[in-house]
């Protein structure tokens, strides 16, 4: 694995900040309900007054028109835990360049942004790999700990083949954040096909955290580009198969695999779940104009 940010790049990137707000289709991650307004709280909803609540939040308009008490909800943003669930399955491939590699700069890059302005954060990487376990300290907080969090990042490997559902599973921590989990897959799981994924998203959506996914592709699976007799090996299970490809089939491929990302985002739509696409190859400089563009970080 490369030098996943350049000290020129952790200089700019500890200047940032974050946008919790953009991240998750379902309203603001990292955010959380207050009791009570105060600076830079934003009303988020009515609920039934309940023996207890600040008699300060009753809603006395309403009450005076439906005869029944409600007390206002605000909402405030705070530095909430972030934990970033890595595929490291062998379709994500290793090395310089890789979807892997991609998907391991931009948590980095996110993880600076939000370390330097005192967040905290978690990294869970999978599946596991026999012999070639991560050691992931369980949660790094602020700027101190910068360091920590990228070497830990540069340490995670590939070649996973367990299916993406079930080590998900394993890989979520026992105790739920409080915060926003992102995952960082290319949501290929040939052992379960989409049902895979699907069941990995539902778990985390089960689990009452706000998602954020980042599907990472690369220029081959786009289009594969040749014509002829072309070799074609699953990375997952080793499978080889030759097949005579011409423009039209070439043509073909195209549009499944962009009917492919469109499955996945519509599937995330419909959970609440930001969809947002990475390109492997990517530079540090390319992932950090990409998450500016996206509002990920300001």
């Amino acid at each position: 694995m490369s030098v996943l940010l350049t000290p020129r790049m952790m200089d700019r990137l500890t200047r940032l900040d974050v946008n919790p707000r953009r991240a998750a289709g379902g309203g603001g991650a990292g955010d959380r309900l207050a009791g009570m307004a105060g600076v830079g709280s934003l009303f988020r909803e009515h609920r039934p007054y309940a023996p207890g609540d600040d008699l300060r939040y009753v809603d006395w308009n309403a009450y005076g028109r439906l005869r029944s008490l409600n007390v206002k909800v605000f909402e405030k943003e705070e530095n909430l835990d972030a934990l970033a669930l890595i595929d490291r399955s062998a379709s994500m491939g290793e090395g310089h360049g890789s979807k892997l590699e991609v998907a391991l700069r931009v948590v980095a890059a996110l993880g600076a942004v939000g370390l330097a302005r005192g967040a905290a954060a978690r990294i869970h990487a999978f599946p596991d790999v026999p012999g070639r376990r991560v050691a992931v300290r369980s949660i790094y907080r602020g700027r101190r700990d910068i360091d920590a969090f990228i070497r830990t990042l540069e340490s995670v490997t590939g070649g996973g083949t367990e299916p993406m559902g079930t080590a998900l599973r394993a890989a979520f921590p026992r105790v739920r954040p409080r915060g926003m989990a992102m995952v960082l897959t290319d949501f290929m799981d040939p052992a379960e096909g989409a049902g895979g994924w699907r069941r990995a998203i539902d778990y985390l959506v089960y689990r009452r955290v706000r998602v954020a996914a980042v599907h990472m592709v690369s220029a081959e699976e786009r289009d594969p580009g040749a014509l002829g007799a072309v070799r074609f090996v699953d990375s997952e299970t080793g499978e080889e198969v030759v097949i005579d490809v011409d423009e039209k089939m070439r043509a073909r491929y195209r549009a499944h695999f962009e009917s492919h990302i469109r499955e996945v985002r519509a599937y995330l739509r419909a959970k609440e779940v930001r969809h947002v696409v990475f390109e492997a190859g990517m530079t540090e400089d390319d992932v950090v104009r990409r998450l500016l563009a996206i509002g990920l970080i300001k």
